[in-house]
């Protein structure tokens, strides 16, 4: 009992010390960029001695893996349940606020994203594991699709690998768009609403209308100022 508790206590050391390794990482590639970063630089910026750094990752390769997955076991099991409730442009919407704010927690700003994106391009083991994370992804987001037509929130006609991808092309932009500093997200968010607003359908199973104004909980209370 004894030694198995202590391994277990290693095992925590052991995931604390990769995300310490993995968050000075994210703090050398905001600051230098991937290319500019050395092994060396990481291990610095941890405090730990020189090579030690070498027990959690063995490569900077491994990092940048490491980097792009962070989460996404997460987003999986949100993805397929993201429709379930009644506001579906909100849950759509939601999604890459939500993953647009674990990112700035590790320090992945925008800029950094698009990085990994390219190194990922460079890289053939990294773009086989993104390739795998991506099918998984989309597979999900049509399980997502699949359970609202089921429950009679989506045109029952909508295809669910068309509506996949028109999300990934969304949310994708989105990311792609957040490098710019002075960016109206929510005036994206609202077009995004308007343009998959004619999929969703009422209870009585007729076409909803796009409405021109805000989405979410700050938008209406937004338009509910201006009213009053």
């Amino acid at each position: 009992m004894r030694a198995k508790k202590g391994a277990n206590t290693n095992e925590a050391n052991a995931a604390d010390r990769r995300q310490l390794v993995l968050r000075a990482a994210m703090n050398c590639f905001a600051v230098k960029g991937i290319q500019n970063s050395s092994m060396k630089d990481i291990c610095a910026a941890t405090g730990m001695r020189s090579g030690h750094i070498y027990y959690y990752f063995k490569s900077k390769e491994d990092i940048v893996q490491a980097a792009i997955e962070l989460g996404l076991d997460n987003i999986l099991a949100r993805i397929e349940h993201m429709l379930d409730g009644e506001d579906i442009i909100g849950a759509i919407i939601g999604m890459p606020r939500a993953a647009e704010s674990a990112r700035r927690d590790w320090n992945i700003t925008p800029a950094l994203r698009l990085e990994l994106m390219v190194e990922t391009s460079r890289n053939e083991r990294l773009q086989r594991m993104h390739s795998a994370w991506f099918q998984k992804i989309m597979r999900a987001k049509q399980t997502a699709v699949e359970n609202a037509k089921a429950q009679g929130r989506l045109d029952k006609n909508v295809d669910a690998a068309s509506f996949a991808r028109a999300m990934a092309l969304l949310w994708t932009g989105l990311a792609a768009l957040r490098v710019i500093t002075d960016l109206d997200i929510e005036a994206y968010e609202r077009t995004i609403a308007s343009v998959l607003q004619p999929w969703l359908v009422k209870p009585d199973g007729s076409t909803k209308v796009a409405k021109q104004g805000g989405t979410g909980r700050r938008s209406r209370a937004r338009n509910e100022r201006r009213r009053s």
